[in-house]
Order: C-alpha cells, then sequence, then structure tokens
C-alpha cells in the first residue's frame, strides 16, 4: 500500500505541481484489471490540493492518470479510467462528418432509449456531442435535457444507455465502455 501511495505522489509531483503537499485518501483497491493478463493492484486516492477541489488519481497495474471530480462512486471512475485505457489502446478517434445519413438514425435510437429506460417520449431537446470511431464502429454521445434536467447519452454500435447527469462526452465514452469491459 505505501508503493502505491508512493507512486500516486510521483504522478501528483510530475503531472499536477511538482511543490504540492497534500494528503491522500485511499479510496478503494482493484484486483483485476480487465486489459492486463498480468496481476497486480491498482488504487484510487482522493485528495484537495488547495483545500476545496478534491481531485483523483489512480496509480498500480494502470497507466496512472488524475481526474477531477466528476461525481462518480469509486467502482464508476475505475470504470471510467478502464475505459480512457481503452480509448488510448485501441486509437478511437473523434468522427468529425455529421452529413453522414447514419445521423439520422442515431437521432432515432436516442428516441429509442428514453422511451425504453426513462418513459420519457419527447426530450426538450437532443445534441450530439461527439461520434466516435473504434475500428468501422460509431459511437455517438450527447445530451438532452427534459423539464430541466441534462441526461447524457450514448448510441451508436454499442449497447445503448442513458445517465442522469451531465458528464464530458469522452467520460460517458469511457464510463460506458469500462463497465461493459468490466462485465
Amino acid at each position: 500500500m505505501e508503493d502505491l501511495k508512493t507512486k500516486a505522489l510521483q504522478v501528483i509531483h510530475e503531472d499536477f505541481d511538482s511543490q504540492l503537499n497534500c494528503e491522500l485518501k485511499l479510496e478503494q483497491m482493484f484486483k483485476k484489471h480487465p486489459l492486463k493478463e498480468e496481476p497486480g493492484v491498482s488504487a484510487l486516492f482522493s485528495f484537495s490540493p488547495n483545500d476545496q477541489d478534491r481531485l483523483f488519481v489512480i496509480v498500480g497495474n494502470v497507466m496512472p492518470m488524475i481526474y477531477p471530480d466528476y461525481d462518480l462512486s469509486p467502482e464508476d471512475l475505475w470504470a471510467a479510467h478502464i475505459g480512457l485505457e481503452y480509448f488510448i489502446n485501441m486509437g478511437v478517434a473523434e468522427d468529425t462528418d455529421r452529413k453522414s445519413p447514419k445521423f439520422l438514425a442515431y437521432l432515432k435510437m436516442v428516441s429509442t432509449v428514453f422511451q425504453t429506460q426513462l418513459y420519457i417520449f419527447k426530450p426538450d431537446t437532443v445534441k450530439i456531442e461527439k461520434v466516435y470511431q473504434l475500428k468501422d464502429q460509431r459511437h455517438v454521445v450527447g445530451y438532452a435535457t427534459f423539464e430541466g434536467k441534462t441526461y447524457s447519452w450514448i448510441v451508436g454500435d454499442i449497447p445503448h444507455f442513458v445517465y442522469k447527469k451531465e458528464l464530458p462526452p469522452q467520460i460517458i465514452w469511457a464510463l460506458h465502455m469500462g463497465r461493459i469491459l468490466l462485465t
């Protein structure tokens, strides 16, 4: 555990602030990494660099990273981390072609997902934020509002889902893919 704490401080000093003096709080340990064959433990720590903001650092048998507080549980942040590692390792890219005839089909998918998962038949607004390309697949991430609440969604060549919170598109994609990889 002290090794992981030392690694976490190294990551913070190298990638965030070399002068930062902070307390690390262990949030959770993870024993199995779905993308790695070799066994190893990973740890999620939280820290507050200015006694206000809470950030997270994950180290161990992972690609080390620092995250802002997205108001995710430790399990969901682990899933998002796994998804981001996958995103990087697989060379996922943003597809900027917005003239594809598939776009109308993606928007229809959003409507179907809201109806089946939340029983919302017509969101007030639906906006495509990003389209990610993984080999020959397209994953569409966006936002929808209904009665003043913003929802994040993902559709396309991936199991469709609606998240009852607003998160950056890359975090929605990573969280969703990470959950799939962890099952």
